[in-house]
């Protein structure tokens, strides 16, 4: 009985994680189609295709960039779609929203608590 339970318990969890994320997509205003269209697969996917253990946010950018290659424009950067934006592709940003979003004790995400690394389940 413990093992059903636990399994129902992950469901209604991954549930209300997609009821959500679905909500907030809502409200985020993306750059461009591109980059909605990037965050909504990787909240989809929730970065399954990331090897699972911890990550530096730089095997996550290259593993979403090697998946999803027409969404990962180098060449438009955070600085063109804002003011406060830096000299990095405006997709890492994307990617850096969809972790922060996904991450919780129990999700498929975690922050490590130290910069950069990330714990994929």
């Amino acid at each position: 009985m413990g093992c059903y339970a636990d399994s129902i318990a992950a469901f209604v969890i991954l549930a209300l994680i997609h009821i959500n994320t679905v909500s907030r997509l809502e409200r985020i205003k993306m750059a461009r189609p591109e980059e909605h269209k990037l965050y909504r697969e990787l909240i989809d996917s929730r970065f399954s295709f990331v090897t699972r253990g911890t990550r530096h946010i730089d095997e996550i950018y290259t593993s979403v960039s090697s998946k999803y290659p027409d969404l990962c424009d180098n060449d438009y950067y955070c600085s063109e779609n804002c003011t406060a934006g830096n000299n990095q592709p405006e997709w890492n940003h994307t990617v850096r929203n969809a972790l922060q979003r996904l991450k919780s004790p129990m999700g498929p995400v975690s922050f490590t608590g130290k910069k950069g690394y990330w714990e994929f389940r």
